[in-house]
């Protein structure tokens, strides 16, 4: 923490006019937030941010006893759950900036709804894998798909935000986030007594491809009404 502080403070240079932000209108949390949730789209993004992170992270807590189950044994369990549990920020970390190049040849929303897709149908045969090394590799294809996802929420709530409520903006998501990393493990963990770590997986894919639907609509169909009309 403190080596990222001395690099903001040492290299990331911010335009900002404080005689300006003194006199501008102070807007309470509240008033900022109603203002923020009439544009249509933010309160869509928001609701995907939160889906997003709960459909991640609501089966990521009991990661290490599905690898003691399909690895059969302790010997080297602690590597192969801690490369199971690192393979996907590790295709994500690839993936990521690629994704980011064809959102803005293609269109943020597009990447963000074909990304949700990808992860969804990416997390049903994680629940019917035989061995480590085929979770490996879905596990490796489903941070293909999920470095298209959150970049692309962002860029697309910087777009839709005006000028002045941009940090506000994304403090909202970030809670988002917060809200989505609570709610994903705490019920993934009390639905995992019912249905085992196989049905979460099941239970996140059906929330990743309910959330593509739900983006789609809310967010493609929106920009084609908006585009169409008068």
């Amino acid at each position: 923490m403190f080596v990222a502080s001395a690099l903001s403070w040492l290299l990331v240079r911010e335009r900002f006019d404080r005689a300006a932000a003194r006199v501008a209108p102070q807007a309470s949390l509240a008033s900022g937030l109603k203002r923020l949730t009439a544009i249509r789209e933010l309160p869509a993004l928001f609701s995907v941010t939160f889906l997003i992170q709960f459909a991640l992270l609501s089966p990521m807590a009991l990661i290490p006893i599905y690898v003691q189950h399909l690895h059969g044994t302790t010997e080297n369990l602690a590597f192969w759950a801690g490369f199971v549990g690192s393979v996907t920020g590790f295709s994500n970390m690839i993936s990521a900036p690629l994704l980011g190049k064809l959102s803005d040849r293609k269109g943020a929303t597009r990447v963000l709804v074909y990304s949700l897709l990808g992860a969804g149908l990416l997390f049903i045969p994680q629940a019917f894998v035989a061995n480590v090394g085929q979770l490996l590799v879905c596990r490796f294809l489903l941070g293909c798909f999920v470095g298209g996802l959150i970049p692309t929420v962002n860029a697309l709530i910087r777009r839709h935000t005006p000028d002045d409520k941009v940090s506000m903006a994304f403090g909202f998501n970030s809670s988002a986030v917060a809200l989505g990393n609570m709610a994903g493990p705490v019920i993934g963990g009390a639905l995992s007594g019912y249905i085992g770590i196989e049905g979460l997986f099941l239970v996140s894919a059906a929330a990743l491809l309910g959330t593509s639907v739900w983006a789609r609509s809310a967010l493609v169909n929106r920009s084609s009404a908006a585009a169409s009309g008068p």
